[in-house]
């Protein structure tokens, strides 16, 4: 093993033990100083690391925020966005302003959004109470089978939810190479346990 693939090894170690929500905050703290001393090493010896670690993980604009959390945490961070969400929807636009189509908006009463967490490593928004008539309509699935799909309004929300959901998440995965590489798994349900997004 060469000096730079040492080096290279180390960095990803490092970088690991940072990102690993278990990580204590002093031994956090302890791998980031170690991280900073290595690559000043390496930079000041000219040691190539060109090819070497990269990361080309995907993050949402929210991850920051919460990265050394757990998903019980995540999801709490996920409920005050739907809870905000929700309360802007129901506020009214001042005479004259520019009308914006938000699926938070149309929520009828009674439907309820909550979020789970299920294992150390998935979190889902659960829709319950869906309305029949708001939520679903007959139509052609995505693989084209004839059947009850969601509404117009009720797949908005999903989305919407999703976008919520995605904020908070990484997402380095492979599927070439069967690789899952994810702060947390999951997305929006219903309580018939239908996935929607």
């Amino acid at each position: 093993m060469t000096a730079a693939s040492k080096t290279r090894a180390t960095i990803e170690k490092l970088r690991t033990l940072i990102d690993h929500p278990r990580t204590g905050a002093s031994e956090r703290d302890a791998a980031r100083r170690m991280l900073k001393r290595v690559l000043a090493k390496a930079a000041e010896q000219g040691e190539a690391l060109a090819g070497g670690y990269q990361d080309h993980r995907v993050y949402g604009e929210k991850y920051a925020k919460v990265r050394h959390l757990g998903v019980v945490d995540i999801a709490k961070h996920m409920r005050a966005d739907i809870k905000l969400a929700l309360k802007i929807a129901k506020a009214d636009a001042a005479p004259g302003a520019l009308a914006v189509a938000d699926p938070f908006a149309a929520v009828p009463d009674g439907l309820k959004i909550t979020v789970r967490t299920r294992h150390a490593s998935a979190i889902d928004i659960v829709l319950r109470n869906v309305p029949d008539d708001w939520g679903w309509t007959q139509g052609t699935d995505r693989w084209g089978r004839p059947g009850t799909v969601p509404t117009p309004a009720l797949q908005a929300l999903a989305d919407a939810l999703k976008a919520i959901h995605a904020a908070y998440n990484y997402d380095g995965s492979d599927l070439t190479t069967d690789f899952f590489d994810r702060n947390y798994y999951g997305g929006v349900v219903t309580d018939r346990g239908l996935r929607l997004a």
